[in-house]
């Protein structure tokens, strides 16, 4: 069917994109490729998150899980509190507004609506996602986000990549240096030094991109460390109290035990203990091959 063919109802809304992988770059711009690949992290770890679960179904594993989405609920609670909008410049404002000006004086309307006009053009750089679902000012959102030059959806205060990361930084820092046992000491210190780098590096992208401003992402920084350290003290807490009465309630109950939780991967290398099961097994298979064909 060609375009043509189509109903013009069709066209009523803007079509929209997939904000969770949407990443805008300059594309003359080598570095604001590297920052747009950064900014993917995120979403690449929850993948590694849900992989690792599904493989090895570690209880460590499964509560940094958790206490990475109870850090992105938070981040969610705290952007609709603080509603701190995301950066623009000036000069997209003044230029928004005076086009929306030049639209009025077109359409034959006289000076008393010059002032209303430059009004609903700062009214729709503040709430310009709030009126999408009315049909008949769909066009002013889509001209205003263009003109705006506005990145991402929603709220930018505290920055969610941020928090995401310097959370996971945070706690998984903590439990390399503190809880974990089967990491060689030679490798520890190098990603020690790699998480915050990382998360670092991500931070800085989300302003080298105009998604955030330093401010929104210094406070998403503050708030991943605060609730990385929180997350960890309680989870030591679920291990260590009361003889670990939490921690066996969490592995022994029937679902975990239907799923196979188990809880070793702080003691034990579990890439080369499963290497190991499968060359014993391997070496035992020929054996047997080698001492049925003896018979």
């Amino acid at each position: 069917m060609s375009y043509s063919a189509l109903p013009d109802e069709q066209y009523d809304e803007p079509l929209a994109s997939l904000s969770i992988t949407h990443v805008s770059y300059d594309p003359t711009d080598p570095l604001s490729l590297v920052a747009a690949y950064l900014s993917l992290v995120p979403q690449g770890l929850m993948v590694v998150y849900a992989v690792l679960i599904f493989s090895h179904r570690e209880l460590e594993i499964v509560l940094a899980c958790v206490g990475q989405l109870g850090n992105e609920a938070v981040n969610y609670v705290l952007k609709r509190l603080i509603k701190e909008a995301r950066p623009t410049s000036m000069y997209n404002i003044i230029i928004s507004i005076f086009i929306l000006h030049c639209l009025v004086r077109k359409a034959g309307f006289g000076h008393p609506y010059l002032l209303p006009s430059y009004l609903l053009g700062l009214l729709i750089y503040l709430t310009r996602t709030r009126f999408c679902r009315a049909k008949p000012l769909t066009w002013i959102c889509v001209f205003a986000n263009a003109t705006l030059d506005l990145k991402g959806k929603g709220y930018g205060m505290p920055s969610s990549h941020t928090q995401f990361m310097f959370f996971f930084a945070t706690y998984i820092s903590l439990w390399i240096a503190v809880r974990n046992h089967a990491i060689p000491i030679t490798v520890k210190p190098l990603l020690l030094l790699a998480l915050p780098i990382l998360a670092t590096g991500i931070a800085a992208a989300r302003v080298y991109l105009h998604y955030h401003t330093p401010r929104q992402v210094m406070v998403g920084a503050g708030a991943g460390v605060a609730i990385g350290i929180g997350w960890f003290v309680a989870t030591a807490l679920m291990k260590n109290l009361a003889g670990g009465v939490i921690w066996d309630l969490l592995l022994e109950n029937p679902l975990s035990k239907a799923l196979y939780v188990k809880d070793e991967c702080v003691e034990v290398d579990l890439q080369q203990r499963d290497w190991e099961m499968w060359w014993t097994a391997r070496v035992q298979r020929k054996q047997e091959a080698e001492k049925k064909k003896q018979r």
